[in-house]
């Protein structure tokens, strides 16, 4: 047999909750190469995040998709000096690194089981959308307390971001002599993406990325390592005291026409053969693969899934 070629390496995953901005995730890198930079035993490491990796061959052909790096999710990888202390380094790290976590769920494991190949993809069909996703969270939550086992999106099962809609009273603004181009307008400027740029250097051969970012809210405070950062109910609240001018010139708060709650609608849908459906992932961190697997096998067995969904 030939030797495996991540020999002492260990793989670090931290995810964050989806949507979250990519300055958080870097703040959370961050946190984690502070601890790596000062441990002696390591040789070198490196961090991917980010991503915007396109899938090809097997990830496009794959049940549920491939081993695809999402952008709140961050790899690194730490090449050890003594090979042969890998799985006392994990245990160590591991628990260093939960001493440190702040909304992220920090992974740590040998290099020779992390990716694709360690990766079990559950899949639920046999229903609407709204109640797959429903029996996923389900699932996910039973999961997460297997050991040696890391469930992608547990972060989300805690403190995840929440949806909001907004819905305009056309009739109402309309009624009170509001232009319904300004108050989509003030929307477009809360919801709109800033987009990136890269400016070429000097010497033509180099460029340099700009991150943008908008701050609609305006009372942020910028500093050179983070951008502004606000709650859901902090831009809400700023939404909603924002001015539109009506008939004579008359003021009116965005909140008098617009309505904003929370929303249990789905940001994507999946389907498979025209029928939809919903993927639970989650990594094998343990060295005893056959040990986890049988745990997930038993725990989802044991679920008490809604009429007509199965896995």
């Amino acid at each position: 047999m030939l030797p495996s070629t991540a020999s002492g390496q260990v793989a670090v995953k931290v995810e964050l909750p989806k949507g979250t901005p990519l300055s958080e995730v870097d703040k959370e890198v961050k946190v984690v190469e502070n601890i790596l930079h000062t441990n002696a035993g390591i040789e070198a490491y490196t961090a991917t995040f980010g991503s915007s990796f396109t899938p090809t061959a097997d990830d496009v052909f794959d049940q549920g998709g491939g081993f695809i790096q999402q952008p709140n999710v961050a790899n690194l990888s730490i090449q050890l000096k003594d090979k042969k202390s890998v799985n006392a380094y994990i245990a160590s790290l591991q628990a260093d690194l939960d001493k440190v976590s702040n909304h992220a769920a920090i992974t740590v494991t040998n290099k020779n089981i992390a990716g694709d190949d360690s990766t079990i993809k559950i899949m639920l069909i046999g229903a609407d959308q709204l109640t797959l996703e429903k029996a996923a969270e389900q699932a996910r939550m039973k999961l997460v307390n297997i050991q040696g086992l890391s469930v992608t999106g547990q972060t989300d099962l805690t403190n995840g971001n929440i949806k909001y809609e907004i819905a305009i009273d056309k009739n109402k603004a309309l009624a009170a002599g509001i232009d319904p181009d300004e108050i989509n307008k003030l929307l477009l400027r809360y919801t709109s993406k800033a987009k990136d740029f890269d400016i070429s250097s000097s010497t033509g051969t180099d460029t340099i990325p700009v991150d943008v970012y908008i701050d609609s809210v305006k009372k942020g405070i910028v500093t050179a390592q983070s951008v502004p950062m606000y709650s859901p109910e902090q831009v809400l609240a700023s939404l909603a005291a924002e001015i539109v001018k009506g008939n004579d010139g008359k003021a009116y708060h965005l909140d008098n026409f617009v309505t904003m709650q929370k929303s249990d609608a789905l940001s994507s849908i999946q389907e498979r053969d025209g029928q939809p459906f919903s993927v639970v992932q989650a990594q094998i961190t343990s060295s005893n693969m056959s040990k986890v697997s049988k745990e997930v096998d038993k725990t989802l067995k044991a679920m008490q899934l809604p009429d007509g969904v199965s896995i």
